[in-house]
């Protein structure tokens, strides 16, 4: 009797659960080829948006290097012709210490280089820094 006892809950059992049929299981299936439809798309949008994004990004980036290039190129500039302007400075005021030696003008080219340079040195560190903090703050 135990027996027939099981076999009778387990009946019951199975009449409890759903029946599956042919359009049912159709319907679910393309209720979850839609969903995965709408991912793909989604996904498909939003790389899209980021790869315009990226494309963005990369010509601001060529942009920011052209003007650091341009901006580079003028600092050689406005060092070379500062450099010129002190040695033409240097010459001019050794020139009118000396008044016409010449052993006094070999001297002046020498000193007036150095004296150059020295100076040079101490605006290019300047513009360095400067030029740095220019580039921190963009």
């Amino acid at each position: 009797m135990s027996n027939l006892g099981n076999r009778a809950a387990e009946i019951e059992a199975l009449k409890g659960t759903k029946k599956y049929t042919w359009g049912g299981v159709i319907n679910f299936l393309q209720d979850q080829q839609h969903i995965l439809n709408e991912h793909e798309t989604e996904w498909i949008i939003e790389k899209q948006e980021l790869q315009s994004k990226i494309a963005s990004l990369e010509g601001e980036l060529r942009a920011q290097e052209r003007i650091n290039r341009d901006l580079l190129k003028r600092i050689k500039m406005l060092e070379y012709a500062l450099r010129q302007e002190r040695i033409k400075y240097g010459k001019s005021a050794l020139n009118e210490e000396n008044d016409g030696d010449q052993m006094g003008e070999s001297k002046t080219e020498d000193t007036g280089v150095q004296l150059a340079k020295r100076k040079a040195q101490r605006h290019r560190d300047m513009l360095k820094k400067y030029f740095h903090n220019l580039i921190i703050g963009y």
